[in-house]
């Protein structure tokens, strides 16, 4: 069962969070990074982080919301995968697709630590993959008429070419001349995955 984000130290966390997110503090953001595996052992070692909609009431800047659904989806995936629904991996795909729209075209992108750009970029391909697999199960095994029709209802969610646009993109624009130090970043690290062997692998999966 979650914790009830009223605990003190879990709404300390999230009201920090979400400052750092409004301030565009770098330092601010590195010790949200530093202390969110720390909240999340203490508290969620066996169990899902609040929504983003139970957390409202502390916090609802945007930008904030999308990088928290990205903590949020990221710990679903890796600590409690068996428990990720279908939907769930449809909100995770739009919420990266928010993030990296917030990236290419705001004049004043979030400036993440590296560690936190190069473990998000990771995940993403991480769950493009596992959506890949998941997809080729439903085909060869028995699912519900109703996830089946969901899946070709969603032909665009985690798409290899949407994929390639993202990564390609950010690659292309971090490296611009004047593009901002944390675009610069998501590009290089974008280019390392996209020519890392696992990870082309991983991108010719379908």
């Amino acid at each position: 069962m979650s914790h009830h984000p009223e605990v003190p130290e879990i709404r300390s966390f999230v009201e920090l969070f979400s400052q750092a997110a409004k301030d565009r503090n770098h330092q601010k953001l590195k010790t949200v990074y530093d202390n969110w595996s720390k909240v999340t052992e203490k508290y969620f070692k066996q169990s899902e982080w609040p929504t983003a909609k139970a957390m409202s009431s502390l916090a609802d800047d945007p930008v904030f919301v999308m990088l928290y659904k990205e903590f949020y989806f990221r710990h679903l995936f890796s600590k409690l995968y068996s428990f990720v629904t279908l939907e769930q991996r449809f909100e995770s795909w739009e919420n990266y697709s928010n993030i990296f729209k917030h990236f290419l075209e705001s004049p004043s992108p979030l400036p993440l630590p590296n560690v936190w750009i190069w473990d998000m970029i990771d995940e993403f391909i991480y769950q493009f993959q596992d959506y890949c697999h998941y997809r080729y199960i439903a085909k060869i095994k028995s699912k519900s008429e109703e996830e089946i029709d969901q899946i070709k209802e969603h032909t665009n969610v985690w798409k290899l070419e949407t994929v390639l646009i993202y990564l390609n993109s950010l690659v292309k624009n971090g490296s611009k001349d004047g593009a901002h130090d944390v675009l610069k970043m998501l590009g290089y690290f974008s280019t390392c995955l996209l020519y890392t062997s696992d990870a082309a692998d991983d991108l010719l999966c379908v």
